[in-house]
């Protein structure tokens, strides 16, 4: 029976001594799977860091070869282009000197004509000894309004003097009262019309005949006035310009229009050949010098890759025996070296014999050191 009972002792303690050392093959494999991680990750970023400093220097050597490229071309073309717009800018001087030109000469026989209709109706007034204000916008607007213009100025003029005036003197008395007001009103009317009425006797009852006369050419001068704003306008606005020679100018645009061109298409040409040639020869330049490190360091990491890899399975294969043929038996709580050591020392002591008494017994044992 004896023989029996050691039996069973011994084959629990064999049984948790090869735990133990599943749990250390455990640990151990997963400390090297920790270290090639830590290696691969240290690896991938020092490839990474490498493959973009050579990406960099490739990219900042091709962008300034091709900005020096263009800046050659650009600065050429620059300067055509400021020729273009000086000329431009000569051509229109030109073109409005023309049409001033133009102007002048088509309105030049209403400007003699109403010099002469203004010399008749200055003469004419003299001559009848007519007050020189009468030959005046304003007078013909109070006494012989026709037109619109003139229509709107006597208006405004009635009511800045019957309204607005009165209204104003109003306002700066102290006190002010409605017999105030109408009273302010009769004077002004007094006043105004007295003196409408008084000009209007000694100029426009005494003359009559000659300011009707000097009225008519008056309004053939606003005609022809209109006539030369109308002609203004429409030359202003006209899109043709075969009316000026610009021809020199159009000549000299051409031929530098054609230089831009010309010198856009070289421009074209040498970055197609930057871009087809010269770029691809900069990076096998730029890359040769580094393309043996970078696939040895790839090299490197993707033989770290597979370690790790396997490591992995194996710490999974390791965990997966462990739990399978170990902790059925001992339980996951005393996977642990400490726990599996003193269960050993418990059945070798003889205080137990099988792995849940000394289970017990542990619990016990440290249930008490904590009390």
């Amino acid at each position: 029976m004896e023989n029996t009972n050691e039996k069973t002792v011994a084959g629990n303690v064999l049984l948790i001594k090869e735990a133990k050392e599943a749990l250390l093959q455990l640990e151990a494999s997963q400390v090297r799977k920790n270290e090639l991680d830590q290696q691969e990750k240290k690896q991938a970023k020092a490839l990474t860091a490498e493959k973009k400093a050579v990406e960099d220097q490739v990219n900042s050597t091709i962008k300034k070869r091709q900005d020096e490229l263009s800046r050659r071309y650009d600065s050429e073309i620059t300067k055509v282009q400021d020729a273009i717009k000086k000329i431009k800018a000569k051509r229109e001087k030109a073109k409005q000197q023309s049409m001033k030109e133009r102007i002048a000469g088509q309105l030049a026989p209403y400007i003699a004509e109403n010099k002469e209709m203004k010399d008749k109706v200055k003469g004419l007034l003299k001559q009848n000894h007519v007050p020189g204000f009468c030959n005046t916008h304003f007078y013909y607007s109070l006494y012989f309004p026709r037109t619109m213009k003139e229509l709107t100025t006597m208006l405004l003029t009635f009511v800045i003097c019957f309204v607005a005036i009165p209204y104003g003197i109003f306002q700066l008395v102290k006190e002010p009262k409605t017999w105030i007001l109408i009273l302010i009103y009769l004077v002004i009317a007094l006043v105004f019309g007295g003196l409408y009425i008084a000009i209007g006797n000694v100029t426009k009852d005494k003359h009559l005949a000659i300011l009707q006369e000097a009225g008519q050419i008056r309004r053939q001068i606003a005609k022809n006035k209109k006539k030369m704003k109308s002609i203004q306008k429409g030359i202003k606005r006209e899109r043709t310009e075969e009316h000026y020679d610009l021809s020199t100018f159009d000549t000299e645009l051409a031929e530098k229009e054609q230089q831009k061109a010309e010198l856009q298409a070289k421009k074209d040409e040498a970055m197609a050949h930057f871009l087809n040639t010269v770029k691809p020869a900069i990076i096998e330049e730029i890359t040769a010098g580094t393309r043996d490190k970078i696939a040895q360091m790839e090299a490197e990491h993707a033989q770290t890759m597979t370690a790790l890899q396997q490591k992995a399975s194996q710490v999974k294969e390791d965990s997966f025996r462990l739990s399978r043929d170990y902790e059925s038996h001992i339980g996951k709580e005393f996977m642990q070296k400490d726990k599996l050591d003193a269960l050993v020392v418990i059945l070798q002591s003889g205080q137990a014999s099988t792995i849940t008494d000394a289970e017990n017994l542990y619990r016990e044992q440290n249930a008490k050191k904590t009390k």
